[in-house]
């Protein structure tokens, strides 16, 4: 029955007959529920109550709360039925994490517990850590806006070497909608002095990548390989930003995980493309030409990018 319906049934009960009707109902409840249904029993307001409560908890109780949490999320509670974790406490995982993101997102010292719930976050992509490999829309989130508002959070005590490794280590996580972090992070680098220093840690670690990526197999061997070649190209931009064009192509060519010498260079056509560095394309496209398709849409923007510069140098004459 609806509510109304289960209304309309019990107006015809007297106060007796109401009262064995509880008991009875209460002799169906499951052990489970028994204690919140008691709670509810002593004090009808007693749900309400405890509502208040957990809104105004002391920032401390919170942390402790959360810690547990995301303590149980990691041993993989909240992933499947278990006898620690009840199905109704599984359940509110969602509203658990937006609580959790909005709390430390709102304390502006917060850096350990938002990146640890990040991490966790960017797991649950991959594997169930919850109900959903949509952890980021659950939490109300994506994940770059989650992994900016980090690299904003831990930039305001400095630019530091310290930070940068710290930020350039969160950029090795799963990946929700093949989010960029790479290029999250060296967008937030204002001067010469900053980028250079990002590139510094960026190169750092590049031996751990280098390990995973021959020490793995199948799906997270390519996602090593991924994040890996996500932070070469950003560290090219970087080197485009800074006007060295040929330290650029360099750089590329020298880091970029490819067996195979013509598909890194193959990539490193399709890099400029998607960044449209004309010039830069039309130069290493002549020199691939004669290994490529020329019917292809490589020939295409070829010509495109060709016409596109002559027509600029002919407008300035």
């Amino acid at each position: 029955m609806l509510v109304k319906e289960v209304r309309a049934t019990i107006e015809k009960y007297n106060k007796k007959e109401l009262e064995g009707i509880v008991v009875e109902l209460y002799k169906q409840v499951p052990k489970t529920k028994k204690e919140s249904v008691d709670e509810y029993l002593k004090d009808i307001n007693a749900h309400k109550k405890i509502a208040f409560e957990k809104e105004s908890l002391p920032y401390e109780e919170e942390c402790a709360r959360y810690d547990r949490f995301i303590a149980l999320a990691k041993a993989g509670y909240y992933a499947s039925p278990n006898r620690i974790v009840a199905k109704s406490e599984r359940q509110k995982w969602r509203s658990l994490v937006r609580h959790y993101y909005k709390l430390f997102a709102a304390h502006n010292e917060e850096i350990d517990r938002l990146a640890d719930l990040f991490k966790v976050l960017s797991k649950g992509t991959r594997e169930l850590v919850f109900t959903t490999w949509n952890t980021f829309k659950a939490c109300g989130v994506a994940q770059e806006e989650y992994y900016a508002l980090i690299v904003e959070r831990v930039l305001k005590s400095g630019f530091t070497k310290q930070n940068l490794e710290l930020l350039v280590a969160l950029i090795n996580v799963d990946r929700d909608d093949s989010a960029n972090l790479s290029y999250v992070l060296s967008h937030k680098m204002p001067t010469i002095d900053t980028k250079e220093m990002l590139i510094e840690a960026i190169d750092a670690s590049y031996d751990k990548d280098l390990y995973l990526i021959k020490n793995t197999r199948e799906y997270m061997n390519y996602c090593y390989c991924n994040w890996h070649n996500e932070k070469v190209e950003a560290v090219t931009v970087l080197y485009f930003d800074l006007c060295e064009e040929k330290m650029a192509e360099r750089y590329f060519k020298n880091n970029y995980y490819e067996k195979s010498i013509y598909h890194k260079t193959r990539s490193y056509l399709d890099f400029l493309r998607r960044h449209n560095f004309k010039e830069q394309f039309l130069t290493e496209y002549e020199r691939l030409e004669p290994k490529l398709d020329k019917e292809g849409n490589d020939r295409y923007l070829y010509n495109y990018y060709l016409e596109l510069i002559q027509d600029s140098s002919q407008a300035k004459d």
